[in-house]
């Protein structure tokens, strides 16, 4: 197994890892570090970040909002469209790399609570209407689901309808704009790679491998299985089912668990532990196989380094992996 690159602290591990690449933000000095220990650098764009709260996403109560680590916007805003590319081509000019990495091209996740049942700002409402869609019925059928899906899959057709609805408006917006990141990368004839949640939640925030992997050169796939943030399995998975369980009641656990098992494909009967201990190590393996089989030659996958991860790891059978080193790991 080799290890293709690595995010955060690469000196924690170049002494007993062999590593190849090393990823972080647009940073000259960042980049003349790990060029001196003999690592090719490559920069990473956060796509959706926003220059204010009025870029943020607003929820289907109709609240804004900024999400992820409270940096995102939502991405029909052409001003964040427009940053995103000036950004890309910053990383072209001052690095002088031959590919880049896009990171957030998505939608908020069960991570924002709330916010997951986004957008509905003025740009997402006119994609909707452009692709003949009631906003008002697509978001008041959003809200009549999230206090019925206890009963899912046994849901009215137009609850069902607004749900497809709204996953596919999500995904038609996030490929778009991968094809404009990709059409302004090919200007300086670079290679496109993409960070991306994990099978189980990526469809719900955007993110289709179907498109992606016939878009980009690479998708990193965040394996995490135990830290606190946006697309931490342990914590999206448990944020997903707290949600659903906030609209429908406590007492309707079984059925949410449920519901949640088949949104995501994985089974959650042990959700409660998942945010101290992490998810299970079957849910992870069950994870990259998903992954690995949907996204062909373009899946790499990144896994959050511990010492289970650097022992497990030894029987995955990965050819290659990317590794997030945290300061504390």
């Amino acid at each position: 197994m080799i290890v293709k690159g690595v995010y955060g602290d690469f000196k924690k591990i170049t002494g007993r890892i062999r590593v190849e690449e090393v990823y972080g933000p647009v940073d000259l000095d960042r980049k003349r570090i790990v060029e001196e220990a003999g690592l090719k650098y490559v920069p990473l764009i956060w796509v959706p970040r926003a220059g204010g709260a009025e870029e943020g996403i607003v929820d289907a109560w109709g609240s804004k909002m900024l999400f992820a680590f409270n940096n995102s916007g939502c991405i029909s805003n052409p001003r964040i469209r427009e940053s995103a590319k000036n950004t890309l081509e910053d990383a072209v000019v001052k690095c002088d790399v031959d590919s880049i990495i896009l990171d957030a091209l998505r939608f908020p996740s069960p991570f924002d609570g709330r916010g997951m049942l986004s957008c509905f700002c003025k740009y997402c409402r006119r994609r909707i209407v452009e692709s003949g869609i009631n906003p008002e019925n697509l978001r008041s059928n959003l809200l009549r689901l999230l206090e019925k899906i206890h009963l899912y899959p046994h849901l009215s057709s137009d609850l069902i309808e607004a749900f497809i609805q709204w996953v596919n408006i999500r995904q038609l917006i996030v490929k778009e704009l991968l094809e404009e990141l990709k059409e302004k990368a090919e200007e300086y004839d670079i290679t496109v790679r993409i960070a991306v949640f994990p099978p189980s939640i990526a469809w719900l925030v955007g993110q289709n491998y179907a498109y992606i992997k016939d878009l980009v050169g690479e998708a990193q796939v965040m394996l995490y299985h135990k830290c606190g943030g946006p697309a931490c399995l342990n914590t999206e998975l448990t944020s997903l089912v707290e949600l659903l369980l906030k609209s429908t009641g406590e007492a309707r656990e079984k059925e949410v668990l449920r519901a949640a098992s088949m949104l995501t494909g994985l089974c959650l009967k042990s959700w409660k532990e998942f945010k101290e201990r992490g998810v299970d190590w079957d849910i992870l393996v069950e994870e990259t196989r998903r992954a690995e089989s949907l996204l062909d030659s373009k899946f790499t996958a990144v896994y959050w380094l511990d010492k289970l991860v650097e022992e497990r790891l030894k029987t995955m059978r990965l050819n290659k992996v990317i590794l997030f080193v945290a300061k504390n790991c």
